[in-house]
């Protein structure tokens, strides 16, 4: 019988003068969905702004309701949590619901893993849905039991341990809920729990759980992260706000550089995740970026554009900006001189192949690529390129946003085919729209293999 190819769009982009005005991005909800779950697990109240009620945030804030939090909406886009403190949770009267998400189903179930009691996790949503592969096997080593299906599929039960271990969990690549789930829980295990994940960029749990005033130490070496976390501290709520999302932030700012005559702010863009890596990379080539506003977690920038030049990144810079490395491409692209960035080898596998796709693009429309083992080379133009030339996406929502901006900075524009449906990247798009790039979508024909 045949089979259904999945639907893609191709986006047509056409060159812009100018990026402008004062644009607000879609907000971090895996940041503040990390943010309700430390705040459970704090005295005090905790004053969240800045994140919508998606259906994951719901969700998460219904089941830590159920665990003996208070979890109030304060306007469109607050939360206020009153917290249990560090082991106060209570067991639940009722069915925990995921609601079919992974990130959800994950923090909860690091949430009561080091709890004296057992809590089910409901299976709407979709085909149910899972924990991460890794996290029961982690979630045993520290005391905790699962009882789920096959494929770790719930529903499920969780029975948490009175006296929960610590323990050295190394991470596959991409269980980045499982590391957050055990960070968790480490809050609530006396010693000290450490978590080693591949790729060196830090994660929305360890920060916020410093913020808390947990004690997080966090290092890197050989392409790995290893965060540890001192139990048993008590963790303080306060108030903060959720950044942006980085998946469009990044992107954003970047074609804000391409020109000249962009003056652009983004209110609330400069997270963490941005500030330990792209910004500093963006700077060493002279990127005219100003940080500002009253939070650290979710900082305003403001963008000047042009006067980009070459520079050179180490392969401990390369992994710091790792998730972005794909703007910061784009942007030694049309850079003036030379760009060097070491250890590649040390990358993510699906990083990797997001940037050998991208090279490729690149090097089609003009741009001088040369990777040699480790090291990239990219000669940048020192303005736009021609472009006018179709930039395959192959799926890939990440690729296909770099692809974007790099032809909306192109003399003639171009297209960008093979492009996923993703809601991140629609928002992405119409936030590039909204500052003024010229980019229209239009769904491919969908036929049948």
């Amino acid at each position: 019988m045949p089979v259904a190819a999945q639907p893609s769009h191709t986006l047509t982009i056409a060159p812009a003068d100018r990026l402008a005005g004062d644009l607000r991005l879609p907000a971090d909800v895996d940041f503040g969905l990390c943010a309700l779950a430390v705040a459970a697990q704090s005295l005090g109240e905790t004053q969240i702004d800045g994140l919508p009620a998606v259906p994951a945030v719901s969700s998460l804030a219904t089941a830590l309701t159920a665990l003996g939090a208070r979890v109030t909406r304060t306007g469109e886009d607050g939360w206020q949590v009153t917290g249990r403190g560090t082991g106060g949770l209570a067991e639940p009267d009722r069915v925990l619901d995921p609601g079919g998400s992974v990130a959800v189903a994950a923090l909860l179930a690091g949430s009561v893993a080091t709890h004296a009691f057992a809590a089910t996790l409901g299976g709407s949503g979709g085909e149910g849905g899972a924990l991460p592969p890794s996290l029961p096997r982690s979630l045993a080593r520290i005391g905790a039991k699962t009882v789920l299906r096959s494929m770790d599929r719930l529903p499920g039960m969780v029975q948490g341990t009175a006296f929960p271990l610590p323990a050295l969990h190394t991470m596959p690549p991409g269980e980045d809920w499982t590391a957050a789930a055990l960070l968790l829980a480490g809050a609530n295990i006396a010693g000290r729990t450490s978590v080693t994940e591949s790729g060196m960029a830090e994660g929305s749990m360890p920060r916020l759980l410093r913020r808390f005033g947990a004690a997080v130490d966090s290092h890197c070496r050989d392409g790995s992260r290893a965060t540890s976390i001192t139990g048993h501290a008590d963790l303080a709520g306060g108030a903060l706000c959720v950044p942006a999302d980085a998946f469009p932030a990044g992107s954003v700012l970047v074609a804000a550089l391409l020109r000249p005559d962009s003056r652009l702010s983004l209110p609330g863009a400069g997270g963490p995740r941005l500030r330990a890596g792209l910004l500093p990379a963006l700077e060493s080539m002279g990127a005219r970026i100003g940080v500002g506003g009253p939070d650290g977690l979710a900082a305003d920038l403001s963008i000047q554009g042009g006067g980009l030049r070459g520079t050179a990144l180490s392969a401990d810079q390369v992994g710091a900006v790792a998730p972005d490395l794909p703007a910061l491409l784009v942007a030694a692209a049309f850079a003036t001189g030379r760009s060097v960035l070491d250890g590649l080898d040390r990358l993510p596998a699906d990083i990797i192949r997001r940037l050998a796709c991208l090279e490729q693009a690149l090097a089609a429309a003009g741009v001088g690529v040369l990777r040699t083992g480790a090291r990239l080379v990219i000669d940048g133009a020192g303005g736009p390129v021609r472009g006018g030339i179709d930039l395959p996406a192959h799926g890939d929502a990440g690729l296909a946003l770099a692809l974007s901006v790099f032809g909306g900075g192109c003399r003639a524009g171009g297209r960008v085919t093979q492009v996923p449906s993703c809601d991140r990247l629609a928002a992405a798009v119409a936030a590039l729209n909204g500052a003024g790039a010229r980019i229209d979508t239009a769904m491919d024909a969908v036929g049948a293999g």
